[in-house]
């Protein structure tokens, strides 16, 4: 999928919702939106299945099967609880984490506010915090 495919995405998008824009005024917005999300969906996409080559040579880590075990149990907890967030607290949660960006940045490419940046990932963080506990409390790894 490139460029392209996001546009026709955004543009069928755009023609099955066309009712739910209720503001002929703010039409314009409503699709901005809606090419924002899409396009930051896509982003999102291509960052979870971009994979590295791994060299079969390089020493493994001081850990054991364990904690790599541990490890990637906890990766898939994470990964189901960012799931169950909304798509914009997601978004703040994955560029304030993962890209390293500020509530500034993020406020500008997401048109909110920082504060509200910074309150959806406050929100955020507190979510992700309990489904992970509740799910390793529940499997006895904690």
């Amino acid at each position: 999928m490139d460029a392209e495919d996001v546009c026709q995405d955004v543009f069928l998008t755009v023609l099955r919702q066309i009712e739910r824009c209720q503001d002929p005024d703010r039409f314009l917005s409503w699709v901005l939106a809606i090419v924002r999300n899409r396009s930051l969906n896509y982003w999102h996409y291509l960052r979870v299945r971009t994979t590295v080559e791994l060299d079969p040579e390089a020493p493994s880590g001081q850990e054991g099967p364990e904690q790599d075990l541990a490890r990637q149990e906890f990766a898939a907890l994470l990964h189901a609880a960012l799931d169950c967030l909304p798509p914009l607290p997601r978004q703040v949660v994955l560029l304030h984490e993962l890209e390293g960006m500020r509530h500034r940045e993020i406020a500008e490419l997401l048109g909110i506010s920082e504060g509200m940046s910074r309150q959806h990932l406050f929100q955020a963080r507190r979510v992700l915090r309990k489904r992970t506990d509740i799910q390793a409390m529940r499997e006895g790894r904690v």
